[in-house]
């Protein structure tokens, strides 16, 4: 097999300057912020890698690349990395230390939820497209979680959300990150993409930001389960979770909520 850095091919660098991170949780915002990234980039010939989305269609687990220091050998300067849905073990120092990089984050009751409606008993979730055994495995994997209840799910999944926001808090607060969050960024796009682009030291042309933002402002009318942008309004756990499960999680997500500048309620 070879080295996973190997899959890709290495464009030539926007500039001198550091490589650039897109980052986000799953179901936090994250398809949203690299829909609107990525298309701004494509018009404006903004080199770009999206090494999760790759892996994810070849069927590779988290597992079997997060921790491969190979994929540093991947990772240039004046290059934007996009797709990341949590710190990577294996590229931590070179996004902490050398890097600029933005943060996409999202409350995250309403994210168990959303989370529910795609990796759930009856997940919406797109399956992986080069691989059939790992779009098999991945609907295998929703087996045990048949006839669990919403407030189940969530409950059960909450640990490793709550581990991911934690990882993101060691590193938030450093200047090279810039945190935004999905409520605000929902019905303001445009103001998020001119803001991430001044962070990350981009220059684009601003009839490819209201492009971008006019392809990917999409808020449905009503909402559909079997969609991936199903609902998108925040605060959705006050209808889905019993009153017991939101204070439960309220308990377990007290202090990384304060810390990335949510409030209980």
């Amino acid at each position: 097999m070879p080295r996973l850095s190997d899959l890709f091919e290495i464009p030539a660098p926007y500039d001198s300057g550091p490589p650039r991170f897109v980052m986000s949780l799953h179901k936090s915002g994250s398809t949203m912020a690299n829909n609107l990234l990525q298309g701004v980039f494509r018009s404006n010939r903004v080199p770009f890698i999206n090494m999760p989305t790759r892996f994810f269609n070849d069927g590779l687990k988290d597992a079997d690349w997060s921790n491969d220091s190979s994929i540093a050998l991947a990772v240039r300067d004046g290059i934007v990395y996009t797709g990341f849905r949590y710190l990577p073990n294996c590229l931590f120092e070179t996004i902490r230390e050398r890097s600029l990089a933005i943060l996409v984050v999202r409350d995250p009751r309403d994210a168990l939820v959303s989370a529910f409606f795609s990796f759930g008993p009856k997940g919406s979730h797109v399956l992986p497209r080069n691989s059939a055994e790992a779009a098999a495995r991945m609907l295998e994997s929703r087996k045990p979680h048949e006839g669990m209840t919403i407030d189940e799910w969530v409950l059960k999944r909450a640990a490793t959300v709550r581990a991911k926001l934690e990882e993101y808090s060691t590193v938030v607060r450093n200047s090279n990150f810039r945190l935004f969050k999905y409520e605000e960024i929902l019905f303001s796009k445009r103001a998020f993409v001119l803001d991430a682009l001044e962070h990350l030291a981009i220059s684009c042309e601003a009839d490819s930001v209201d492009q971008a933002c006019a392809k990917h402002h999409i808020i449905p009318s009503r909402e559909d389960p079997t969609k991936h942008i199903r609902k998108a309004l925040p605060g959705d756990h006050r209808e889905k979770l019993q009153a017991e499960t939101i204070d439960e999680l309220n308990r377990q997500f007290k202090k990384t909520m304060e810390t990335f500048g949510y409030e209980l309620g």
